[in-house]
């Protein structure tokens, strides 16, 4: 292709109603290092495959009664360092995975600090993440009620099962909290939850 022809091409991504040039470069953003395309979706998904998840390495997973007491410097310093992140959880023994979000690394670890509507947007997703608070997700767009993970015990919700929280504690994971609309789960060993990373 010859000079003359790249920038043809690169006019022609400009014209509003031709969408082919920005949809060819989402796709080589979410390639992944084996030359396969990386499993990319806007907004919390359900039951997702977990055969679906390609391109993407599980870091992290625990049941939601047990604890991890270093996130930052061991989980999110050591285990899970991919430039994209992907949060997930489950019952156990499911083949599909119950509600998941991605984003990028800075959107997925954006920190809201204890605030009880605190979120930060990216990917149709509406994030928060504190070390000593919460950490989890809902649809973009959707109010939060954390308190300190969110709750519908908070006041009316919408899309309760695009719904993620797990509580930290002291920059720890700690049991608990939610998988969709499945709450209150501080002492269940029947949900699992993951982080998977991607780069």
């Amino acid at each position: 292709m010859n000079y003359t022809m790249i920038a043809l091409s690169g006019l022609l991504c400009t014209i509003p109603y031709l969408q082919k040039c920005e949809l060819d470069h989402h796709d080589d953003d979410h390639d992944d290092d084996h030359g396969g395309e990386l499993y990319w979706a806007e907004g919390p998904q359900v039951d997702v495959p977990a055969g679906d998840l390609v391109g993407w390495s599980e870091c992290f997973s625990n049941l939601y009664d047990q604890s991890e007491p270093d996130l930052t410097q061991d989980i999110l310093g050591q285990d899970c360092t991919g430039s994209k992140l992907l949060m997930a959880c489950r019952q156990v023994g499911a083949d599909n995975f119950q509600v998941l979000a991605m984003g990028e690394r800075a959107d997925v670890l954006f920190d809201t600090d204890a605030q009880p509507n605190g979120t930060h947007e990216a990917n149709g997703v509406a994030w928060y993440f504190s070390a000593d608070f919460s950490w989890g997700f809902a649809a973009a767009g959707d109010d939060v009620n954390r308190s300190s993970c969110d709750s519908v015990f908070g006041g009316p919700e919408t899309n309760s099962d695009l719904r993620l929280c797990w509580h930290t504690v002291g920059d720890g994971i700690a049991p608990g909290w939610r998988c969709g609309a499945d709450e209150d789960l501080n002492d269940s060993r029947d949900f699992e939850r993951f982080v998977f990373e991607a780069d």
